[in-house]
């Protein structure tokens, strides 16, 4: 379960760099580009996407595919639906969390409570923008034609037991997310790609609170 939300979408950052990408150019966080997806992400306020998972376990020859939705309202509120086998939605308001499978309710323990709680504010900073400039997550930019590539390693010693890279595929003109994808140290990756991006709406009544 923890592992639905541990994702991300393009390879280690030794794939992006330009002998992966010919097209690719590493800029830095004063490049124009850079600099305008960064702002267009700190300036929205909410999120609604569905999107596709992939997940890649070791034991497993071919990913576990499942289809899912966000929703995201700053500061601080998170809602992911992901249905297949085993639908699950996980709701994150401040550092409340509550988590349903198979339509019922399951109560976390402190070590569930203290994941999820590291992964949320994972997912905060990336909603938010800030994770994109954080020194904590030693970002680096790769600019192609239409897109802004952005890989983020994390630097503290809890977040980085676990996480090895997350890698993220902006559009150059909107700012929105198109793919997210999270390589976990014990060799599993997560891909999530993103679609019917809608940025700034309101959100249906009850998208924080109902379960």
């Amino acid at each position: 379960m923890i592992h639905l939300l541990l994702f991300l979408v393009l390879p280690p950052l030794g794939a992006m760099l330009p002998e992966a990408y010919p097209e690719g150019e590493v800029v830095s966080a004063d490049h124009p580009v850079v600099k305008q997806v960064i702002s267009l992400t700190e300036r929205t306020r909410t999120i609604q996407a569905s999107f596709v998972q992939e997940k890649f376990v070791s034991m497993l020859q071919e990913p576990i595919v499942s289809p899912g939705s966000l929703s995201w309202s700053a500061p601080d509120r998170v809602r992911w639906e992901v249905k297949g086998e085993r639908p699950t939605t996980i709701l994150s308001v401040g550092t409340q969390v509550r988590v349903t499978q198979d339509g019922e309710e399951k109560q976390l323990g402190p070590g569930e409570k203290r994941i999820y709680g590291t992964i949320n504010e994972i997912m905060k900073g990336l909603m938010s923008g800030s994770s994109l400039t954080d020194p904590g997550m030693a970002p680096k930019y790769v600019l192609e034609p239409d897109h802004l590539l952005v890989s983020l390693t994390p630097q503290e010693e809890l977040l980085s037991r676990r996480v090895e890279n997350i890698a993220l595929k902006f559009d150059r003109s909107s700012g929105k997310l198109l793919r997210m994808s999270m390589q976990q140290k014990d060799g599993d990756r997560t891909v999530l790609t993103f679609s019917s991006v809608v940025l700034d709406a309101r959100l249906p009544a009850g998208t924080f609170t109902d379960l």
